[in-house]
């Protein structure tokens, strides 16, 4: 996927080249930006700074170990929220494209962007992926509730922070969607 297709089809100017197929999730095409390495190491280092500050690893092996299994859980949150975006865009016959993982955040792709649809269909396929980590958050917590889990608490902490940090009105999160009506 070249600038020019990004461009014309989809009114994206920003994202690094060169865009590589990685796969697909649910059957929407993932791509790489240039930078897209970046996001594991990110990833990683955001589960072991969470592991130093919140533990219960022991020693520093342990807390390497629990900080790779918190950055497992933060990969899986973001993943959850794309699978929220899908699934709002499929329910609206408003299919997502593509994935395009870039640092720091990824950028899904619709063909019908800006001006070709509406404000209310821009605003349900934002929506879709704070309310799957809000979902999963929520669920993952009353079960820690229940059972005292550490493994849950950290799941729902992950996954509510996600989609309270996707809500922010900052240009290219899905709050700017939501709360300034501005679609990209």
């Amino acid at each position: 996927m070249d600038q020019v297709e990004l461009m014309n089809r989809y009114g994206i100017a920003t994202i690094k080249q060169p865009v590589v197929r990685l796969g697909q999730l649910a059957g929407v095409p993932v791509y790489g930006a240039a930078d897209w390495q970046l996001l594991p190491a990110a990833i990683a280092a955001t589960g072991l700074a969470a592991s130093m500050i919140a533990g219960p690893g022991k020693g520093f092996l342990g807390n390497v170990v629990v900080g790779l299994g918190y950055g497992a859980m933060l990969a899986a949150s973001m993943t959850v929220h794309q699978l929220g975006h899908i699934s709002t865009g499929r329910a609206i016959g408003q299919q997502m494209d593509g994935i395009v993982l870039q640092f720091p955040v990824p950028i899904e792709l619709y063909a019908k962007r800006g001006q070709d649809v509406s404000l209310q269909t821009h605003r349900i396929r934002a929506i879709g992926g704070p309310m799957a980590n809000i979902a999963v958050g929520l669920f993952a917590r009353g079960i820690s509730k229940r059972t005292g889990g550490r493994l849950g608490k950290a799941t729902a902490f992950f996954h509510l922070a996600q989609a309270a940090g996707s809500l922010l009105p900052i240009k290219g999160l899905d709050g700017d969607v939501l709360w300034l009506g501005k679609a990209d």
